[in-house]
């Protein structure tokens, strides 16, 4: 796919998944077993699009050795580049046309798939990119208007004309006229002659860092439609969607990914944890670890284990956690449970205290 190169925003600080984001970049914290990033460069890879864009910002130095990691070791087919914003973060208007300028020999006449980096779905990107062609459209935007998601998140705000989707406001304004709420899902497609206009820079100096108020608006205000994408409405759809927001967020997204994983060994979520870590396997109802880790305690499912050397975990893992490194500690008198642990490093990582509800990178500081 030669007309269409990918953006995966990545460059957040995480601020409230700290004291774990202090360690880790939050697409780069394991949910269920797979980091965020990993989802998205898989989705986009079995899109058809074969060139990505990474933006960073907060432990850069980390996304882009793991970018040079995971490109030998899952991406071969694809040729990824890390656009590093530096020295303040952008904002997600200001990242994306930081994006364009320092790539530019992608950015000509192509479209641009943008994913947040941050977000857990199944939602395919091809429902965009295969989206009938619209005259004077210059962006495509997925929403949601089911009532769970209206009622937890600001809302853009759309046509009120239930056949109708452009764009008419986002949530910090008051209710414009005529006009219904939607949910922004975080999958957007910019047509090339929008993405040609936002490379001139004396046309788009950018007066917002949001996205909608630094790149959707100005496209309105020169002549160009920004549209809504319906992909959860009148109960079709998807089947999940999160964002990371929250701890709260975070871990409930682990949970019914979990759920999920233990009901459906075949479905979409296990081949990602599959892909991630090749070789692992369901060695109980529930319980996904490699076949050589050597499980030293307990473990409850729903539970992912991706240690290579897990012998050492003596006390008890699950319901409900992952736990993911090369190798941890863990004495018979702890436990793990409803929880992301992240082993960090190649030397075994020690959990000193029991570990509930809490997403957490080990050592500790």
């Amino acid at each position: 796919m030669n007309d269409v190169f990918g953006v995966v925003l990545a460059a957040g600080f995480g601020s409230r998944l700290r004291p774990a984001t202090h360690r880790c970049p939050k697409p780069l914290l394991p949910v269920g077993g797979v980091e965020p990033l990993f989802l998205a460069l898989g989705r986009l890879s079995d899109a058809g699009v074969r060139r990505v864009v990474v933006n960073a910002h907060h432990l850069s130095e980390r996304v882009q050795a793991t970018l040079k990691d995971w490109q030998a070791r899952y991406f071969s087919n694809l040729e990824i580049r890390c656009t590093v914003e530096s020295p303040a973060i952008l904002g997600s208007g200001g990242g994306l046309l930081n994006i364009l300028s320092r790539n530019p020999d992608w950015a000509k006449n192509s479209r641009m798939l943008v994913l947040n980096g941050d977000t857990l779905t199944d939602l395919d990107p091809r429902s965009l990119l295969e989206a009938p062609a619209s005259p004077g459209r210059g962006a495509l935007f997925s929403i949601s208007t089911l009532e769970a998601h209206l009622e937890r998140y600001g809302p853009v705000w759309i046509d009120e004309r239930a056949d109708r989707y452009g764009y008419k406001g986002v949530g910090r304004q008051s209710r414009p006229a005529a006009s219904r709420a939607a949910h922004f899902l975080g999958l957007h497609l910019l047509e090339a002659e929008a993405v040609e206009r936002l490379r001139r820079p004396a046309e788009f100096a950018v007066r917002d860092t949001d996205l909608f108020g630094g790149i959707y608006e100005p496209l309105i205000e020169r002549g160009m439609r920004v549209e809504g994408y319906p992909c959860f409405a009148n109960g079709r759809g998807e089947k999940f969607w999160f964002d990371l927001n929250t701890t709260e967020f975070f871990l409930e997204a682990q949970k019914w990914l979990l759920e999920s994983l233990a009901k459906e060994p075949d479905g979409y979520w296990a081949s990602f944890v599959r892909r991630r870590h090749p070789g692992i396997e369901e060695r109980a109802p529930g319980v996904w670890a490699y076949p050589s880790a050597g499980l030293g305690g307990e473990c409850l499912g729903p539970v992912v284990v991706a240690l290579q050397d897990a012998k050492s975990l003596k006390g008890r893992v699950g319901p409900n956690a992952s736990l993911v490194g090369v190798r941890a500690s863990l004495d018979a008198s702890l436990e793990i449970r409803e929880a992301s642990v992240l082993a960090d490093g190649e030397e075994a990582s020690t959990i000193s205290r029991r570990v509930d509800g809490e997403v957490l990178v080990v050592p500790e500081a």
